[in-house]
């Protein structure tokens, strides 16, 4: 007859830790994007690009256009 040896029943010690409650925790800007208008990237880059076009298409990585469009957009809403 085969017997079967079963270890106790233990807890998991996962160490001393403190639960942080959502009061403690800092509060990232992301987090915070409720409190402004909400604009999709999307939006943003459709105006942007118009703008750059309107622009003449000059070179460069367009963050200007970006950040106008996406000011103007905010401040639509």
């Amino acid at each position: 007859m085969h017997t079967h040896h079963h270890k106790p029943k233990t807890t998991a010690h996962t160490g001393s830790t403190t639960a942080t409650t959502p009061a403690q925790t800092p509060v990232s800007t992301c987090e915070m994007k409720d409190k402004t208008p909400a604009v999709s990237a999307d939006e943003v880059r459709l105006c942007a690009y118009r703008k750059w076009e309107s622009a003449g298409r000059p070179n460069g990585d367009g963050i200007e256009f970006w950040l106008k469009a996406e000011q103007e957009l905010v401040s639509e809403k």
